[in-house]
């Protein structure tokens, strides 16, 4: 084991580099094959980068900044209404 001191924090910067095959994608993010082509296509989605002659994957960095994005603009849309109210759960 390495000393404390030596350890670095990850950041996204050093982060390691993790490439994740569609099934995996479609676990992260869930949405359907269809439904991620259908977005790379119209530019809506990380594009996936050749890892063989027939081999596709997508950067998980690329993948997690995007959900954070659909999260934040859902949130963001969310908000731009009135109020919501998040219901107190009741005790028995």
């Amino acid at each position: 084991m390495f000393p404390v001191e030596n350890e670095r924090r990850l950041s996204p910067r050093n982060a390691p580099l993790r490439l994740l095959r569609l099934r995996d994608v479609c676990a992260l993010c869930g949405l359907s094959r269809t439904s991620i082509y259908q977005a790379v296509k119209d530019g809506n989605f990380p594009p996936p980068v050749a890892i063989g002659a027939r081999a596709r994957a997508w950067i998980q960095q690329e993948v997690e900044a995007w959900a954070r994005g659909r999260i934040r603009a859902s949130r963001d849309n969310a908000s731009s209404g009135a109020p919501r109210k998040i219901a107190a759960s009741r005790p028995a």
